[in-house]
């Protein structure tokens, strides 16, 4: 085994922090819950995405907003588990986003020690896809980010941004 930062031509070393980022079981959503919701309507809570509205062969998260939320108001999934993190060292985000009837992006809340919320990173914000589960045909939001010299750990967020459809999921 050789570190990845030990391979030759690489400026950066990492692996992936988040617990079940890609779930290979088609119907798991361990390690993420439905969370903050500001459209005054009860989400469906977390659901794994059925067919065709995952990969094929893998799997996907999936949380809707049953009836008609005004546009701009939010839904959110979120990792469980705090990620620890190094206070300035640089981060990347990405995930692979299928939105329906709504637009979506993924985000990150910086903790200090204390547990409170320093700042927030924000990735690309990505416009409804309405694709099915053709993986290259969702939508990406990303981000490479510094943390807050004062940061000890952040939560892992998906957000969905309601425009004023019926059902967005």
């Amino acid at each position: 085994k050789v570190a990845f930062g030990n391979v030759n031509g690489a400026n950066m070393s990492g692996s992936n922090l988040l617990y079940n980022s890609a779930p290979a079981i088609g119907f798991e959503t361990k390690g993420w819950q439905a969370d903050y919701n500001d459209t005054g309507i009860a989400s469906s809570g977390l659901l794994a995405a059925g067919d065709p509205y995952r990969p094929t062969g893998g799997g996907a998260l999936n949380q809707y907003i049953p009836g008609t939320p005004a546009a701009g108001t939010v839904f959110d999934i979120r990792a469980i588990s705090a990620i620890p993190v190094i206070g300035g060292q640089f981060y990347e985000g990405s995930a692979y986003l299928n939105a329906h009837r709504c637009n979506s992006q993924i985000y990150v809340g910086w903790k200090d020690s204390a547990g409170a919320i320093i700042t927030w990173s924000m990735g690309d914000i990505v416009v409804q896809t309405n694709t099915t589960n053709v993986l290259a045909t969702w939508g990406r939001s990303k981000f490479i980010v510094q943390a807050p010299v004062n940061a000890v750990s952040c939560y892992y967020y998906i957000r969905g941004t309601s425009t004023g459809q019926t059902n967005p999921h």
